[in-house]
């Protein structure tokens, strides 16, 4: 009857541990939700950009990997257009994150060990900032803990069902972001470090491979059909060609990185990690698949440039990490921590707060970094006046900022899209736009009316040639922080 009573006990509070965890969790993600409902920031570059490829079903686009569209397809389908619904799987990506940490830290350390890695992966800088962007980042880090928490399953109780998982995530994870590969290539280094077949036998990484090879196989073969261009475009972003030993960029990666995983945390884990590759497996486990994604990338800022989102994937492992340190008996290693915590929740209100206001008061700075996320819609509307009485076969850019948001917002409500063209005169594409929508490689049929939006007052003399009558119609200027103003030019043209 005793044994009966604790063990009741036990479990009660073990589940009343659960509910308060989740609560908090679901809590914070609501909060997010919310933030991101009454934002007035409007969507970057690469948010809208990722909008523009969501509406068109394909296995690859000119950049990234297709799961960031696909994934921003279903929320507007479902919520329809606005920013909110673009950027909606963000927050919840992270929620679940954070519940595949909760079991992986649980795995390995215990209960509790799992819940602080929970709780500790949501008030991160890095997540709380990436809550309110829609990026590539979001599922690649998804499904890099996934593919943490399938290594250690493997690892702990050899199972051909976590193969297959570690196989489906490296794969989905190779659809968000190539960077997926570096934890194919860390847990091949693993297994030989480990004495191979001892820890996780051969046939384990087959079964994984063959599935990964499957899942990939489309996107690559669109790849194939299109000049292999966002490989191209992977490759071009990690160029060490004509290198030189930038000091100055590793510091600033380095420095960044005390912001992104929060200067406390940081601080512990660069303490904590390179004694844990000289641990028992479990913990060397934690260090492997975390300090080697920072040493390549502050070794890629040394011999170019990097930047600070490009660690990300340290992290997962990292705060396991941390959860685990909270288990030693030093009362004031766990104070320092729980300190660094409440740093980080108060970068978590301040990001909150940002969100929902549009401004970073208190602070002061004389050029707002969010200017850039304000103004397109208003100078929209007066471009939307300009067109409803201009007959008009499309508009036409010059630069890839304004062709991305302008697209957002002049046509995610319309019925009929307004064609978009980008001029350009590069031969080789650097970017989307001048992959798909070149306006030199259309053929039309003479004499059509566009409307040009520019930052410049005129046309370059490259492009003035190809239409016969250009006459500017309006000029917009945003006042889009106390410093700044953006103004763009509204031209009228006939093609030649």
């Amino acid at each position: 009857m005793q044994m009966t009573l604790t063990l009741k006990k036990n479990t009660d509070t073990f589940l009343l541990h659960v509910s308060t965890t989740l609560f908090l969790l679901t809590l914070i993600t609501f909060l997010k939700i919310y933030a991101l409902t009454v934002s007035p920031l409007e969507l970057s570059v690469d948010e809208a950009q990722y909008w523009d490829w969501s509406n068109k079903f394909e296995f690859g686009y000119f950049s990234k990997p297709p799961l960031i569209a696909w994934l921003i397809s279903i929320s507007t389908s479902v919520f329809g257009n606005d920013e909110w619904s673009v950027r909606l799987f963000a927050p919840i990506i992270h929620f679940f994150i954070s519940i595949i940490l909760w079991i992986t830290s649980s795995e390995l350390f215990n209960r509790k060990s799992g819940t602080y890695a929970a709780l500790i992966w949501s008030l991160l800088p890095l997540t709380s900032f990436g809550s309110f962007i829609i990026s590539t980042d979001t599922p690649l880090l998804f499904f890099w803990s996934l593919c943490l928490l399938s290594t250690i399953k493997i690892i702990k109780n050899e199972s051909k069902l976590w193969s297959i998982l570690l196989g489906i995530s490296i794969g989905l994870g190779f659809l968000s972001k190539y960077a997926i590969v570096y934890f194919a290539i860390l847990v091949t280094v693993f297994w030989i470090l480990h004495s191979r077949n001892k820890v996780i036998k051969f046939n384990t990484l087959a079964i994984s491979t063959i599935i990964t090879l499957i899942i990939i196989s489309p996107n690559i073969y669109w790849n194939t059909q299109n000049g292999l261009s966002t490989l191209q475009h992977t490759i071009h972003n990690a160029d060490i060609t004509g290198f030189d030993l930038n000091l100055d960029q590793a510091l600033i990666f380095f420095c960044s990185q005390f912001i992104v995983f929060g200067p406390i945390l940081f601080l512990i884990y660069i303490f904590a990690v390179w004694n844990y590759f000289f641990q028992k497996l479990s913990l060397s486990t934690l260090a492997m698949f975390s300090a080697p994604i920072l040493f390549i990338i502050l070794l890629q800022a040394l011999l170019k440039t990097a930047n600070a989102n490009w660690a990300a994937t340290a992290y997962p492992a990292a705060c396991i990490l941390i959860s685990g340190l909270l288990n030693k008996k030093n009362y004031f290693l766990k104070t320092f921590i729980w300190f660094g915590v409440f740093l980080n929740f108060l970068l978590f209100v301040f990001i909150l707060k940002t969100s929902i206001t549009g401004k970073i008061h208190p602070i002061n700075l004389k050029s707002d970094p969010l200017r850039k996320l304000k103004g397109f819609q208003a100078q929209s509307i007066s471009i939307k006046e300009i067109i409803a009485f201009e007959k008009i076969s499309g508009i036409v850019f010059d630069k890839r900022s304004d062709i991305t948001r302008f697209n957002y917002y002049l046509n995610r409500n319309e019925k009929n899209k307004h064609n978009i063209y980008f001029l350009t005169n590069n031969v080789a594409p650097n970017n989307h736009y001048e992959y798909f929508y070149n306006f030199k490689n259309n053929n039309f049929n003479g004499n059509e009316k566009f409307i040009i939006i520019t930052r410049n007052e005129g046309l370059e003399k490259g492009f003035i040639n190809l239409f016969s009558e250009l006459e500017t119609l309006d000029k917009f200027v945003f006042q889009n922080s106390a410093n700044t103003k953006r103004a763009i030019y509204i031209m009228k043209a006939t093609l030649r």
